[in-house]
């Protein structure tokens, strides 16, 4: 069976590294997404523009032995399954987790690097700026309003699939994804990761109230024993200076 490789880019008004895929996944929208099967050359799906392309449809996805993206259980996963359909319960692989577990660098770029495979060769932030945050009205900007950097856009793209591909063929892979053990908490994480757990809201309020006044009557002994030189237990430079200060007397 063939493995499909995938990289997507999104647009969205939530910032990432700020709010967390939490917050960025439900209120993103995906713009382009490069792709392969196999060694086939990397494809390119405007997806704002185009029909999905007869591989991502629901039909071959369930064809495929596995679907590999760097970050995918945070990032592609998560958003194929919530804005482009894509079934639940796939087999998807996750090229950075298998970097990772064998204590390669995590990013993608420094991955390339690392093991010589082909380097990314545009500005990438400089992109993602463009194409991935809105201007200041809100507006976004599009292949129609910046024809020629969406082409470099859709290049880095396929350049990064092609990359991450490269590095999927040449990294070890006997903690991932050859161990079923990792391979079956990898989706353990990914589920609770999605779905949630049941939280006994009460008793979480009751459990911060309870560390809120054991930190009251903690300061209050502090400011008490340094005589107001320390107010709170945070305070160590001055609680050790304290401390010297008596054992001097």
């Amino acid at each position: 069976m063939s493995l499909l490789y995938l990289d997507l880019e999104t647009r969205s008004a939530i910032d990432l590294k700020a709010y967390g895929s939490g917050a960025y996944i439900p209120n993103c929208e995906p713009i382009l997404a490069t792709y392969a099967v196999d060694d086939s050359p990397v494809l390119a799906w405007d997806i704002l523009n185009d029909p999905i392309p007869e591989e991502l449809e629901t039909v071959s996805l369930k064809r495929y032995s596995g679907i590999v993206a760097h970050n995918a259980n945070s990032f592609d996963r998560p958003i194929c399954e919530a804005h482009l359909g894509f079934p639940e319960r796939l087999p998807w692989y996750d090229s950075q987790l298998r970097a990772c577990a064998h204590n390669y660098p995590a990013s993608l770029f420094k991955l390339t690097g690392f093991l010589k495979v082909k380097i990314l060769k545009f500005n990438k932030m400089n992109l993602i700026k463009i194409f991935c945050i809105p201007n200041a009205d809100g507006s976004y900007n599009t292949g129609e309003t910046h024809p020629d950097e969406w082409l470099e856009f859709v290049e880095y793209g396929i350049i990064d699939t092609a990359s991450m591909r490269e590095c999927w063929k040449v990294l070890p892979s006997y903690n991932y994804p050859d161990n079923p053990f990792e391979l079956r908490l990898v989706e353990a994480d990914y589920a609770i990761n999605r779905k949630g757990f049941r939280v006994d809201l009460d008793f979480v309020d009751k459990a911060i109230q309870e560390l809120d006044n054991a930190a009251i009557e903690a300061n209050e002994k502090v400011r008490r024993v340094t005589k107001g030189k320390a107010t709170k237990v945070t305070q160590g430079a001055r609680i050790l200076k304290h401390i010297n200060e008596d054992l001097n007397t």
